[in-house]
């Protein structure tokens, strides 16, 4: 992709990357770096832009075309690490220094990877970096009560994984289409739910089988699929890149086994491009390149009674991913699926329905 070196480009304002905050607007104010008296923000000027589930992103007025995200999670971890080897919460050791770079050069490889299957045009340029950033007082409990944990005694500085990538002009298009691969709340309950478990099941065991009527299938997913969906019957071009990036998916997936992050908001974005229709990867590399055969392993063992629907980190991120690519693929004659259902077992156990989806609505 070419270097972004004007800003007249995005109408309306630049894109941040995420296009509305997730979290309350007190918490937005402790995210603001302007009352924060640190070398960084006297440097680089960063200004607030918005937040997401795990990312808080900034601007720099000197660079225009670029954004910085900021992973807070990412703060426990290098915090807890330090104190679990009795060091104070900010030291920054070899030890540490080779894991965070280890999870950065991850990261970067991981990128490199989905260039390959989805084309550079279609990824973000983006750079993974450890350093050392200033902690607003007040955000490390909001943190840590994520896990139902306490923090410790308030540093003022901690190391964060920080990411600087390009600014994302599909999120600048009014016209713009998430693709968001999340199951319809709206269908977990008695009345809907018969039918939520026979299409997830179809979609993820019995593909094979003749196929789920288009309303059936768009019934249980979330409401931004149908609204691409409905946008693309209209639209030849739209339809035609929807079908390339399914296509370009499925294939990923079953050659490297990794999933891409289709749960979020905006992870991935189509939008209009000149005279046609394009789509980009904004934030679709899943944290661990989650694998598809621990799914699998995950099913199985659920299916058999040993292991708990609660111990399966991501599962039912998984599932909503192979449910989505799959229907799409029903739904446009695609012929490739990606299989996901471990040998032996025919359904899934009602454990993941009864636990899981519920779990999810209840939070």
């Amino acid at each position: 992709m070419h270097a972004m070196n004007s800003a007249k480009r995005f109408e309306g304002g630049l894109p941040r990357n995420v296009r509305k905050n997730d979290v309350s607007a007190d918490q937005v104010e402790l995210l603001q770096p302007d009352k924060l008296n640190h070398e960084l923000v006297h440097k680089f000027r960063p200004k607030f832009l918005a937040v997401g589930g795990e990312h808080a992103v900034y601007e720099f007025p000197e660079h225009p075309g670029l954004i910085a995200k900021v992973d807070y999670v990412s703060f426990r971890y290098t915090i807890d690490w330090n104190i679990a080897h009795n060091l104070p919460a900010d030291a920054w050791s070899e030890e540490l220094k080779e894991e965070q770079d280890k999870w950065n050069a991850g990261r970067s490889g991981y990128l490199r990877e989905v260039k390959e299957y989805f084309g550079a045009e279609h990824v973000l340029p983006q750079k993974w970096f450890t350093i050392k950033v200033p902690l607003p007082d007040g955000l490390l409990p909001l943190i840590y009560e994520r896990n139902n944990q306490k923090p410790p005694a308030n540093p003022k500085e901690a190391w964060a994984t920080v990411s600087i990538q390009r600014r994302a002009e599909s999120l600048s298009d009014p016209e713009s289409e998430p693709f968001v691969a999340r199951a319809n709340s709206s269908q977990i309950n008695p009345e809907n739910m018969q039918n939520f478990k026979d299409v997830t099941n179809h979609l993820i065991f019995k593909f094979q089988d003749a196929g789920i009527a288009k309303e059936t299938f768009l019934k249980t997913q979330f409401h931004h699929i149908t609204s691409l969906v409905a946008h693309a019957d209209s639209n030849p071009d739209l339809q035609r890149v929807l079908i390339d990036f399914i296509k370009r998916a499925i294939t990923y997936s079953k050659q490297t086994g990794h999933i891409l992050d289709l749960a979020g908001l905006d992870n991935v974005v189509f939008y209009r491009q000149g005279d046609g229709w394009s789509y980009q990867l904004v934030d679709a590399i899943y944290p661990g390149a989650y694998k598809v055969s621990e799914t699998r392993e995950y099913i199985a063992a659920i299916a058999d009674g040993t292991f708990a629907v609660a111990m399966a980190p991501n599962l039912i991120n998984t599932l909503d991913y192979a449910r989505t690519l799959n229907g799409l693929a029903e739904l446009y004659g695609i012929e490739d699926r990606l299989d996901i259902g471990p040998l032996g077992v025919e359904q899934l156990p009602e454990r993941i329905f009864d636990e899981l989806y519920r779990m999810e609505v209840a939070e």
